[in-house]
């Protein structure tokens, strides 16, 4: 009965939304745990009927509906209603996915499946065909509403400008339909294949091959998919933004009771709290999109994955971004692709039922990485082709990070010799060739936002950066140590990127250079990390500048807590981590190393400790009065200043008691 529709407030309350969303939910359990027989052709189309009824939500919507209803209230919307919209309306995307039952047509064990499909029960008959038909029809009639959704949100962007909006595909725009029409077309494309001389699938094949055209060119069915798995499938690092949160984590918990906190965030934000529920969840998610990619890759194999295809690297790059977002280090789903891609490696090349399209995904992506790195060793790098180059390697290596869930996965990736020669050198080397026409960008762009193209090139390089940093992470210290010894001058290169590209004052790229400044410090906190004196020493001069007089300015640190990024940003947690990891060291470096680094480290450190107790000051404390944290990104920021404050605390009392230099002494009390 909610489902259906509400009326007055009801229509907009939280407490609703959050119903229809555990409804959705409990729905999409049921169908994926496969009932009797799987979905009927009716059952889908009841589901249809009754997601298009819903007046909350965007799926089956026309514009008039959209306007008239939904366009009203979003400027009263909280942050969390906007989130659980997303959600509910992802989630329905997928359910009628999952009617599909596209798991039977990319079964490795049932050569046959169209028998025991339900779509196709009973198929010779009149009615069966007729009601097959229809079901197309009701498809692709979602499919025309959902295009024409995006034609009207395309028109505003037109008129009224982008508001420097990165989204070139959706503008803004829900496509649920546009996920169940890809899905329902992919269905037909390879039902047809396993029946090639029957005349009604050859029917049913065509009609699929012009609605999968529709789906990706006029509903932007790939992007929503994409748009879907980042809403539903779970990051298990991203949960965790401070990776490397030493020993003061048992007292920073004790002192927030963290577990309340976090609740009364995970209320606030839309987010859920129980991490197993949410890991649960995120595979059954994950599996019916991967579902999808399979099925794309065996209806379309020829021509998504060609490299001698003009929109080799669009297409390629585009389905492995979307592979991202469905492995993203999950350890189930992780370590099943890689039993099955040492079988792939055993195997020739042809698409047999025995063979895994994402294994062919992934050969294609590593093809087109190895094209951009001969043309970069060739000399024909230029500024001005830098997305040429870098979407295809930050695609790759996305996917790759996404693949390796555990120190395992990663060593077998890092010595089996798959990752091409020069594959982080030259990638990195890219990111600090454009990190200064990014900032040529922001300095003399005066007017008018940022070309989709300049917001598109600078997201791939934070994709890039955050892709070798989650290496270097779920690697440990092998992987650590290997990405150090490939970047010559490590440091210098990664501050060196940060200063050209950290906000300053208002400008075109602020949002991606906040990303692209917190993908790099996490990447220098992680290589950081387990660091030999040298490399610590390297970190602190590039963050210290010495005067004539022989002080030290320590105004590179303080940048970092800029107010163009935002106290409560994503530079902040990884700001804050740098300090936490030199402060886990300092008490050992301080009485093996020359006093004068051991000063300098402590000066750093309680540079960055005082910043800290600011950002404590104004994040929980308004008016005197303590202020429980907002957002899941007020309270990384809190843990991650709480976690530097204790550790450097505890590193610097030995130091006050112990050391035998007077200056040490005193620049740690």
């Amino acid at each position: 009965a909610r489902l259906r529709g509400s009326s007055g407030n009801t229509s907009t309350n939280e407490e609703a939304l959050c119903t229809r969303t555990e409804a959705a939910e409990a729905l999409m359990v049921y169908m994926y745990d496969r009932i009797d027989g799987g979905a009927k052709r009716l059952d889908l189309h009841l589901i249809v009927e009754a997601a298009t009824l819903c007046p909350e939500l965007e799926f089956g919507m026309t514009v008039a509906r959209k306007t008239a209803h939904l366009e009203p209230q979003l400027p009263g919307r909280s942050p969390a209603m906007v989130a659980s919209q997303s959600r509910l309306d992802s989630l329905w995307g997928l359910i009628c996915a999952e009617c599909m039952s596209l798991w039977r047509a990319n079964s490795t064990e049932d050569v046959n499946w169209i028998g025991s499909h339900p779509f196709f029960s009973d198929i010779s008959g009149h009615t069966a065909k007729s009601e097959l038909d229809a079901l197309c029809g009701c498809m692709h009639q979602l499919g025309q509403v959902a295009s024409e959704r995006r034609q009207y949100a395309f028109s505003r962007h037109q008129q009224y400008g982008s508001d420097g909006c990165a989204d070139t595909e959706l503008w803004g725009v829900h496509a649920p339909e546009a996920v169940a029409f890809l899905s329902m077309s992919l269905l037909m494309n390879l039902a047809r294949t396993n029946r090639p001389e029957d005349e009604y699938f050859a029917k049913l094949g065509a009609w699929g091959q012009e609605s999968a055209r529709i789906a990706n060119d006029q509903c932007g069915a790939f992007a929503y998919l994409h748009c879907t798995m980042e809403n539903l499938v779970q990051d298990t690092l991203a949960l965790t933004p401070m990776r490397n949160r030493g020993a003061s984590e048992a007292l920073v918990r004790d002192i927030l009771r963290q577990g309340e906190i976090e609740s009364t965030v995970a209320l606030s934000t839309g987010m859920p709290y129980d991490e197993n529920e949410a890991d649960a969840a995120s595979v059954l998610y994950a599996s019916i999109g991967r579902e999808i990619l399979s099925a794309t890759v065996r209806a379309f194999r020829d021509v998504l994955l060609s490299l001698k295809s003009d929109a080799s690297v669009e297409n390629i790059s585009m389905l492995t971004d979307i592979a991202s977002t469905i492995f993203n280090k999950s350890e189930i789903l992780c370590g099943q692709f890689w039993r099955e891609w040492e079988d792939f490696c055993q195997g020739d090349d042809s698409m047999g039922n025995d063979d895994e399209p994402m294994c062919y995904l992934l050969d294609a992506s590593h093809s087109l990485a190895v094209v951009a790195l001969g043309e970069l060793n060739s000399g024909q790098f230029s500024p001005q082709a830098i997305i040429h180059y870098l979407r295809p390697l930050s695609s790759f290596l996305c996917l790759m990070s996404s693949l390796v869930a555990t120190s395992d996965m990663a060593e077998s990736v890092l010595t089996s010799q798959f990752l091409p020669d020069g594959l982080i050198t030259s990638s990195m080397h890219i990111v600090s060739e454009l990190a200064p026409l990014v900032a040529s960008i922001n300095r003399d762009r005066l007017t008018g936002p940022a070309t989709a193209e300049e917001r598109s090139t600078v997201n791939h390089a934070s994709l890039l950066v955050k892709s070798v940093s989650t290496l270097a992470h779920v690697g440990g210290r092998k992987a650590r140590n290997w990405v150090r010894s490939l970047l010559t001058s490590g440091p210098q290169l990664l501050t060196s990127i940060i200063s050209h590209v950290m906000p300053r004052h208002q400008c075109v790229l602020s949002e991606e250079c906040i990303n692209l400044v917190a993908s790099t410090l996490s990447l220098l906190e992680e290589l950081l990390h387990d660091a030999d004196a040298d490399f610590q020493d390297e970190v602190m001069a590039c963050f210290t500048t010495t005067s004539l007089d022989g002080s030290r300015n320590l105004d590179g640190i303080a940048m970092l807590f800029s107010v163009d990024t935002g106290v409560e940003s994503s530079v902040t947690v990884s700001a804050m981590g740098i300090i936490l990891t030199l402060a886990d060291s300092v008490t050992r470096r301080a009485f093996v190393g020359t006093a004068s680094s051991a000063v300098a480290q402590i000066e750093l450190i309680g540079s960055g400790v005082r910043l800290a107790l600011d950002l404590l000051a104004t994040l929980i404390s308004t008016n005197g009065e303590i202020s429980v944290p907002a957002s899941g990104y007020e309270m990384s920021s809190i843990h991650a200043a709480l976690c530097a404050v204790v550790a450097a605390l505890e590193g610097l009392k030995p130091l006050i008691y112990l050391h035998e230099d007077d200056e040490a002494r005193k620049a740690a009390l």
